[in-house]
């Protein structure tokens, strides 16, 4: 299958993962959509497009810590943006990651889905959050 420079993020955002195999990989961003951990910090929240082929990523709804991910040809580009700056990260090859990911398309397609809704709910979710906050369920 051929895949958009959204998906081709999407895979790198995944395969930055630090578990070893890519289903634990894939599973563990799509527990990063859901409120299984805690989201100020750590719930995928946007994608947001900076350019034909860049894409950045926004956890928690504080959006302190930002993923940006470039597709230059065959490589593919990824760095953190935070408060201090924006600090290079490193390269993943883009033929590499297309081998390990080729039959995962659905899964990514569903993250990319996961994450939008979670942009188009962020009110909510923050409203959620706090509620949790003030009744004292997110202390761990």
């Amino acid at each position: 299958p051929s895949f958009t420079n959204e998906e081709l993020a999407a895979m790198a955002l995944v395969d930055l993962g630090k578990s070893d195999s890519i289903d634990q990989k894939l599973n563990d961003a799509m527990a990063d959509t859901t409120e299984q951990v805690d989201p100020r910090q750590e719930m995928l929240m946007q994608i947001k497009q900076l350019s034909d082929n860049s894409f950045q990523f926004q956890e928690g709804t504080a959006g302190s810590t930002r993923l940006i991910v470039t597709i230059n040809g065959d490589s593919i580009d990824h760095k953190i943006s935070d408060m201090t700056g924006e600090h290079s990260e490193g390269t993943l090859n883009k033929k590499d990651l297309i081998n390990r990911y080729h039959d995962k398309k659905a899964q990514i397609d569903e993250l990319i889905q996961k994450i939008n809704y979670n942009d188009q709910h962020s009110e909510e979710i923050n409203q959620k959050l706090m509620d949790d906050v003030l009744s004292g369920r997110d202390d761990h």
